[in-house]
């Protein structure tokens, strides 16, 4: 259950951004990225950091669920960026 992990607006840290200075990252984020659940899952230490990092806060246009976003397809709440499904989300 992902009830924590819902977005909330205005509930904005500055982890993005202090992550992009750490990484040295030039790339705009994934534009989703503010509500994706992917955010919120690295937030509560779900998820492993090398997600945000290689597919968010890199703006990586290989992430699925982007593509899929993009494409307006439904895809669940726990589907990884390389499109696996962690059932434990």
């Amino acid at each position: 259950d992902n009830a924590a992990c819902q977005y909330v607006p205005g509930k904005q840290g500055d982890t993005l951004h202090s992550a992009m200075i750490h990484w040295g990252m030039n790339n705009p984020p994934c534009f989703w990225y503010p509500v994706c659940p992917m955010k919120c899952f690295y937030e509560s230490g779900l998820i492993e950091e090398h997600w945000v990092r290689d597919y968010c806060w890199a703006g990586n246009p290989d992430c699925v669920r982007y593509q899929m976003e993009a494409k307006g397809l439904p895809h669940p709440d726990n589907m990884l960026p390389d499109g696996s499904i962690r059932e434990d989300l």
